[in-house]
């Protein structure tokens, strides 16, 4: 899950899983911005962006999935 989603400064990812997955926040271009493990969750602070559209890519070796999110 990503809360909150628009958000203002900081957004949590959560998964329900014991594997590490990899993270990233990308803008429209495709750019990556953030570079992470992730375990459980984890805390974005997206307060130096601008506002606008970005994507975060959660991946592990089988799996991966892709969620808009709007900073404003």
């Amino acid at each position: 899950s990503i809360y909150p989603n628009p958000v203002k400064e900081k957004v949590l990812v959560k998964i329900l899983s014991s594997e590490i997955y990899k993270i990233q926040l990308m803008d429209l271009n495709g750019k990556v911005i953030f570079n992470s493990d992730l375990l459980n969750q984890t805390e974005i602070n997206l307060s130096h962006l601008s506002k606008g559209v970005y994507f975060i890519r959660i991946s592990n070796n089988n799996n991966f999935s892709v969620k808009k999110i709007i900073k404003y």
